[in-house]
Parts: C-alpha cells; structure tokens; sequence
C-alpha cells in the first residue's frame, strides 16, 4: 500500500509539470525579392508555405511585389520556409530552428544566396553540411545510377559523377540538391 501511495504522488507531482502547453501562433509577414546575381524569377503568385516535421503547417500567395504573411504555431522541431511558383521549382528557402517572436518579418532571395565553407563546398539550408549536397545538371533525358548492395537490394540514383541530374533541359531557379533531406535550394 505505501508503494502505491508513493506511486500516486510522484504521478500528481510530476503529471503536471510533464504536460507541454501549446504556445501562441506566430506571424511571419515576409518578403520575396530577385537575387541581383539572376533576376529571371517572376516573384509574384509564389506560394510560399511552411513544413515542419514533412507538414505543411501554413501556406500563402505573394502579392505583385512579392509580400506574403504566414501564421502557424511553432514547434520545438525547425520550421522549413519553401516557395513553388510556374516556372519555378519547389526550393528550400531557410530553415529556421527556433522562433522567438510573436511578429516576424523574414526576406528571402530567390535563388538563394549559398553559404560555403573554406574549401568551397555548398551548406545546404536544412541540414547545415555539405558532404551530400550536389550541384543540379539541368539536362535532358536524365541519367540514373542504377546500385545492388551485397544484400541484393536495388536503389536508383539521380547523382551521376557529382552531379544531380534535374530531368529537363528547361533551367529552374535552384542550383543546388541535398541528397540527405532531398531538397533544392
């Protein structure tokens, strides 16, 4: 009996305190603009939306100067920013880890600008390495890597000599592809 007692204490204690409350949803008022570098992205009807966890948890249409306003509750895992338009692929935007503010106001480049590291390798935005991020081969028909592991299980690949191969010859706005979180950005 003064096990069980014990039991039921430490549950009523800790119960509580073990619960997550839900926090407030955020605002992200934001901005889409041409990167200077290549400006032959149309900025206006983007649809811009947020993932988090593989969901998309909020989505929105630029304006005809590329404003957008986004509202979601944030989570304890990153909230992933992508945008998808005609002409344009679904790219990888930022992926911001935790978001403090009530009102946020974020500006992205399209396409976006790329961080490298000393010997010159490409940091994707989600994971922050570079050892699985390829540069995009715009090209037409793609090449596919075909691989058998010992165990006899098949997997094909779009990475063909350090290359990812897009699959049309019609050149979209990302640059890059991480084959750890298969994104472009």
């Amino acid at each position: 009996m003064r096990t069980v007692n014990l039991i039921l204490v430490t549950l009523i204690v800790t119960g509580p305190l073990s619960l997550k409350l839900p926090s407030n949803p955020i605002t992200v008022k934001g901005h889409v603009i041409n990167n200077y570098k290549d400006s032959r992205v149309y900025v206006a009807g983007l649809s811009m939306f947020v993932k988090v966890s593989g969901r998309i948890v909020s989505q929105s249409t630029t304006d005809s100067n590329g404003d957008f306003s986004l509202r979601f509750t944030p989570t304890d895992k990153s909230s992933d920013f992508y945008c998808a338009g005609v002409g344009t692929d679904t790219l990888l935007l930022d992926s911001i880890e935790r978001i403090e503010k009530d009102n946020v106001e974020l500006t992205f480049h399209i396409p976006n600008a790329v961080k490298k590291d000393a010997f010159g390798k490409v940091y994707c935005p989600k994971c922050k390495r570079t050892n699985k991020v390829y540069p995009i081969c715009y090209c037409d028909p793609p090449i596919t890597v075909r691989r058998i592991s010992s165990t006899g299980d098949t997997t094909y690949s779009r990475i063909y000599k350090g290359e990812y191969q897009a699959g049309t010859d019609v050149v979209g706005a990302a640059k890059y592809y991480c084959d750890r979180d298969k994104v472009q950005f």
